[in-house]
C-alpha cells in the first residue's frame, strides 16, 4: 500500500531528484554519506532527509535477512 504523498520542501525535492538520478545512473542507491557530501551536510543529515522522504511516501528501504545495507533506498511505485 502506498502512503499518501505529502508535499515536499524544495530541499527534499532536490534530495529526491539526486537519489532517483543516482539509482538510474548506477543501478543502486547512494549511501547516506554520499547524499551528505552532495548537499554539504553530515551523513546524519542525509539520513534525516531519507527518513523524511520515507515518511512522505516517496521512498522506502529494503532489507535483506539479518543484514544492514547501506544502499537500501528504492523509489515507491507511483
Amino acid at each position: 500500500m502506498v502512503k499518501n504523498r505529502l508535499p515536499l520542501t524544495e530541499k527534499e525535492n532536490q534530495v529526491l531528484d539526486f537519489i532517483l538520478n543516482y539509482i538510474a545512473t548506477f543501478g543502486y542507491s547512494p549511501t547516506r554519506k554520499e547524499i551528505g557530501d552532495k548537499f554539504k551536510i553530515t551523513p546524519q543529515g542525509g539520513q534525516k532527509f531519507v527518513m523524511a522522504l520515507i515518511s512522505k511516501g516517496q521512498l522506502k528501504t529494503i532489507q535483506e535477512e539479518n543484514k544492514r545495507l547501506s544502499r537500501n533506498i528504492v523509489a515507491v511505485d507511483k
